[in-house]
């Protein structure tokens, strides 16, 4: 459904998710408003967001359909969370320039749980980030539960846990990941599983020069 509203095929307007808040923005000029959207770029920001990008810029009317526009609030502030991988949508450059963009990198030191795997999970997460890639605190609480709940060996289970939601995120070019993929090998020689899906991954960035 489009987020400002659209007419149906009766010709009846039906309202958008965010058309009434808009509107309060408007009639409430004292106070700001924001409107944030989580993830924003699991679809493109530029096709759902196209009219109100139109209005930001020439401060004017958003158009919404025949007969239906609203004023673009001066008062309001638009603040969005995106990802960076393989699920999401980049930024567009006329998206970029109407935007303050801020990167948030994981803080691994305020991290106080499991000391060991911490570090461990911080090293991969520096590599990674060599190559525009990365791991963050998710994966490494949902990695403290897989340990807790494998009912072996710790190392045998890090090993599991790593070839299965670590190594599949590691793709792209050889310029990128050559040296990446040599560090992480050395890093986790004692995880014999992921350490050999890794020198598979470099066999195949060697002969190809690249992964996906």
């Amino acid at each position: 459904m489009d987020i400002l509203g659209y007419k149906d095929f009766q010709g009846k307007f039906r309202k958008g998710v965010i058309y009434d808040f808009l509107k309060r923005a408007n009639e409430d000029k004292d106070h700001l408003y924001f409107l944030i959207l989580d993830e924003m770029n699991l679809s493109h920001p530029e096709h759902y967001l196209s009219d109100i990008i139109s209005a930001m810029e020439s401060g004017g009317k958003i158009y919404i359909d025949e007969g239906y526009e609203i004023d673009y609030p001066e008062n309001l502030v638009i603040i969005g969370t995106i990802n960076r991988d393989e699920t999401t949508q980049n930024l567009s450059p006329r998206l970029l320039s109407r935007a303050l963009n801020v990167e948030l990198r994981s803080k691994w030191e305020l991290v106080k749980e499991d000391e060991e795997l911490r570090e461990l999970f911080k090293g991969i997460d520096e590599e990674l980030k060599k190559a525009g890639l990365g791991v963050g605190y998710r994966e490494f609480k949902r990695c403290l539960e897989f340990i807790k709940n494998y009912g072996g060996d710790r190392d045998t289970a890090v090993d599991e846990y790593l070839l299965s939601k670590v190594v599949p995120r590691i793709r792209g070019l050889k310029e990128e990941l050559g040296e990446v993929l040599d560090n992480l090998i050395d890093m986790l020689e004692k995880f014999p599983r992921t350490r050999k899906a890794l020198e598979k991954k470099r066999e195949i960035l060697e002969r190809r020069g690249f992964v996906e």
